[in-house]
């Protein structure tokens, strides 16, 4: 695991050593290999560090409490869409932004 990686979980976690709940299963053996406590799991409060991604708002409410309570949150994806949106995006003024049409982006507005 890169150090950048390693060193923002650490961050996250702020010496609580505790659980780092994945929701993409392909990273749980890489977190884990670098001294991590992963679990392949959806949001639940009990975990030190939440990896969710960016296309849901499951949960939307339980992980700003989450996160307001010193709770570590990380939120990525992309959009697939991006070439097409950015363009209208451009070109309509009236249109939205496309980081607005993901559900994970507004989580913490």
């Amino acid at each position: 695991l890169s150090t950048f990686w390693s060193n923002a979980i650490r961050w996250l976690d702020q010496g609580r050593n505790g659980v780092v709940g994945v929701v993409e299963k392909r990273a749980v053996p890489v977190l884990s290999k670098s001294g991590f406590t992963c679990e392949y799991t959806d949001f639940r409060k009990d975990l030190s560090v939440y990896m969710g991604m960016a296309y849901s708002g499951a949960h939307a409410k339980e992980i700003q409490d989450f996160v307001a309570e010193g709770g570590g949150l990380v939120i990525g994806g992309h959009h697939r869409s991006l070439p097409l949106t950015w363009y209208e995006d451009k070109s309509d003024p009236t249109s939205s932004n496309c980081q607005q049409g993901m559900e994970g982006t507004r989580l913490l507005n």
